[in-house]
């Protein structure tokens, strides 16, 4: 196949979009983010159209760009995707409970291009509906390519069928990122991955070596970030060093940190004497007269599936949840409930929840807050301001439940019972 050729390669992709699904997702977290990817299409397909695998890097050319969408609900925003090169097909409600026929649509449009004569290398379906799952194995049992794009929890069974999957934060990041941060889109769009792979999104896109100096800083913002290095007994979270800053001037982020834009490029432009490594996420600095790149932790906090006890790794191995302790699930239920409180939720709670974390010195990847954050989401609770760790840890077990039955593991009342310790143990 084309795709699997040399450097320099280009994917023959057809597109497919299931607009209600997307929007939908995507609003159940941040509005903002919905709007943006209503109003603003060039914006996310520009970022797919490249994308990096095993081989190297790739650029997708679609030849079909088709979008699904219930016109009295959303026409208003048809105009958007017309003129920005996609077919749109009306795709009204049929029922009282305002279902559309878009996945009927979806399947029948890409079983046709299946046997197009320009013969696709690549489907990539944008909807997070399970019932795609028997045309995505109908695509690879063809030999072609799969990517799916989700605003929402994905079922197992559904991922593991596909070669790439782009998560809802990683789409939502691409959605708010606005125009002027130099119409650069963020690092990777969908990297083929082995089937079922479970992964986190790329590191920092590589900074600038050089930036161009506006000011000088306040000298004490410099050395809170020194002083808080040196006291640190290892390598420092940036988020760390980051509210050492930020606790001398509270607007400095929202000032563009300085003219240097991120954090990051802040180090190495003011503080050139202290070291920053980006990997793992979210990065850490220190002084290297103190301390080496060995002294980083370790980059991701979850477990290996044979270090649970037996019933939650099989839990882990059916429903794909993440394989962390009770004590980091604590963790995680803890700053989350915390974050919340200070500052709703939103398309930045991911990033800030695994922040929190890594203060904590549990390095969860945003990846894995994203899993679980919207697995509330689908089972129906959305985090708000008021609810406490428990309340979020209940609500994460319920849809573990929930997931389990759906993929006809019976669970027998001591078996739930070792789930709620698993779970809500480690909760204070």
């Amino acid at each position: 196949m084309t795709a699997e050729d040399a450097p320099g390669r280009v994917r023959r992709s057809a597109l497919f979009v299931d607009f209600d699904n997307i929007y939908s997702g995507l609003a159940d977290t941040d509005r903002r983010a919905a709007e943006a990817f209503a109003t603003d299409p060039d914006r996310w397909v520009r970022w797919l159209s490249s994308g990096a695998d095993t081989s190297g890097p790739f650029e997708r050319r679609f030849l079909v760009r088709i979008c699904y969408l219930n016109p009295v609900a959303f026409g208003r925003f048809r105009p958007f995707f017309t003129r920005n090169g996609f077919k749109v097909v009306d795709c009204p409600p049929l029922t009282q409970r305002q279902k559309n026929s878009a996945d009927i649509h979806m399947v029948l449009d890409i079983l046709d291009a299946l046997e197009h004569r320009s013969a696709y290398d690549e489907f990539v379906v944008a909807s997070a509906d399970a019932d795609f799952t028997p045309v995505m194995m109908r695509l690879r049992a063809h030999d072609r390519l799969t990517a799916i794009v989700t605003a929402g929890p994905a079922a197992a069974a559904y991922r593991s069928v596909c070669d790439s999957v782009i998560s809802p934060d990683e789409l939502a990041a691409v959605v708010l990122t606005t125009r002027s941060d130099g119409d650069r889109p963020p690092a990777r769009a969908g990297a083929a991955e082995p089937a079922g792979a479970r992964r986190e999104a790329a590191g920092p896109v590589a900074e600038p070596t050089a930036v161009r100096r506006p000011a000088t800083p306040d000298e004490r913002l410099l050395e809170a970030v020194r002083a808080a290095v040196r006291a640190a007994p290892r390598p420092l979270v940036t988020a760390a060093a980051a509210q050492a800053a930020l606790s001398v001037d509270p607007t400095l982020s929202e000032r563009g940190w300085a003219g240097a834009g991120k954090f990051a490029v802040f180090l190495s432009t003011y503080l050139p004497e202290l070291r920053y490594v980006p990997q793992p996420q979210p990065g850490y600095v220190f002084d290297p007269t103190r301390h080496t790149e060995a002294d980083v932790p370790a980059g991701a906090a979850e477990l290996a599936r044979g270090d649970l006890a037996p019933l939650p790794a099989q839990v882990c191995l059916v429903t794909n949840a993440p394989a962390l302790s009770s004590a980091q699930y604590a963790v995680l239920f803890e700053e989350l409930a915390a974050d919340v409180a200070e500052n709703g939720f939103d398309a930045g709670t991911f990033k800030r929840v695994r922040d929190r974390a890594h203060l904590r010195e549990q390095p969860i990847r945003r990846a894995v807050v994203s899993s679980v954050v919207q697995g509330m989401v689908y089972a129906g609770t959305r985090p708000r301001p008021g609810m406490s760790a428990s309340d979020l840890a209940a609500t994460w077990l319920e849809n573990l439940k929930e997931l389990c039955a759906n993929a006809q593991m019976q669970l027998e009342p001591h078996e739930v019972q070792q789930l709620e310790e698993w779970i809500l143990g480690g909760v204070r």
